[in-house]
């Protein structure tokens, strides 16, 4: 199966992607079984296991490639207190394996039927796992993830009617966790679709709401939907139509005040979002007032938004990036992430008013 590959590492991705193809996780944990993982020969027959039987069975399709790997003891779930290495216990919950190549460690989450080859997430980043080696017990740290390695990069272009309805199309594409998230939307039935966007993306209610089948490749899933708002316009006054600039919000989050904020902050992940944003407006109507440009800063991340408006296409462009560099916010610095996500939600809050021409 591995004849024609060059390197270890090819062999490996190869490998864990057959695992990923031809077994499925369940979760076993009565008597013995909780402990000791299922033979790899069972695995290979009945065609499931759970993360332990599933990571031996790994362990062995790369030792029959001769390439070494190592089980590894870890307390998986996201943002849970790692293992002390000072002090002994048993913290544990999860198995992963662990493939040391030269000068590229990788580690392998054998559960997940759709992760990329050696990508982890929040779940069992930036801990310390238990390998089980030729020599006995080694405490390991595990990677962390980037922002580079979260990102939601999405487009949306809006063309606008006289009566303040619209029309949308929506692009996301999504790597890490938000990868995960839309891979599991994508699974759902479109009603459902409809009801966990709106809310993950505070988005105003559609009267159509589409959802495209798209592309997941190379670790990067796109999402694709048409919408259709009856209407998208918040106020219409006289003459003119108010609008908030964006199909949804890139950021929703805010926190509230506290003067002695005694324990660190978590987000779920470091992340890098960005959305480009057209908006045709309907003949006959120019622009009134466009939101001011704004470029916020955190000691962990930065909020920019720009806006263009082309008069010879009477197109309003509008780019905006929002970057978390550090998902973990030290207490000291709260009342600075307070004051930022509160500016925020006041910038995403400006409207984009149009008139009609005399």
């Amino acid at each position: 199966m591995t004849a024609d590959f060059k390197t270890d590492k090819e062999k490996a991705r190869f490998l864990y992607q057959y695992m990923q193809q031809n077994m499925r996780y369940v979760s076993i944990q009565l008597g013995i079984g909780g402990l000791k993982p299922f033979p790899a020969t069972f695995v290979d027959q009945k065609k499931y296991g759970d993360c332990k039987a599933l990571s031996n069975y790994m362990y062995a399709l790369l030792k029959a490639a001769d390439i070494p790997s190592y089980y590894a003891i870890i307390n998986a779930g996201s943002n849970e207190e790692p293992a002390d290495p000072a002090f002994p216990s048993d913290p544990f919950n999860h198995i992963i394996l662990c493939v040391p190549f030269k000068g590229d460690t990788t580690w392998l989450e054998c559960t997940n039927m759709q992760k990329p080859f050696g990508k982890f997430g929040p779940f069992t980043e930036n801990r310390y796992a238990l390998l089980v080696t030729e020599d006995g017990g080694k405490l390991v740290k595990t990677p962390r993830s980037t922002d580079i390695d979260n990102q939601f990069n999405s487009e949306a272009h809006v063309v606008l009617d006289a009566d303040g309805g619209a029309k949308a199309t929506l692009k996301i594409l999504s790597t890490g966790e938000y990868r995960d998230d839309y891979l599991g939307i994508a699974a759902l039935k479109t009603d459902e679709q409809k009801q966990v966007l709106i809310k993950m993306l505070n988005m105003k209610q559609p009267s159509v709401f589409e959802f495209k089948p798209s592309t997941d490749k190379d670790g990067i899933k796109e999402l694709d939907i048409e919408l259709e708002y009856d209407k998208f316009c918040d106020v219409s006054a006289g003459n003119k139509q108010f609008y908030k600039p964006r199909v949804f919000d890139l950021w929703k989050t805010t926190v509230p005040i506290l003067e002695k904020r005694k324990s660190d902050f978590f987000f779920e992940i470091p992340m890098l979002k960005t959305c480009v944003t057209t908006i045709d407006l309907p003949a006959g109507f120019e622009i009134d007032a466009l939101p001011a440009d704004q470029s916020l800063k955190f000691t962990y991340g930065t909020y920019d938004v720009k806006y263009v408006y082309d008069a010879t296409k009477n197109q309003v462009v509008s780019t905006t990036k929002f970057n978390l560099k550090n998902h973990v916010i030290p207490a000291a610095k709260y009342t600075e992430l307070q004051v930022y996500l509160d500016a925020i939600a006041k910038a995403q809050n400006k409207k984009l008013v149009i008139r009609r021409k005399a």
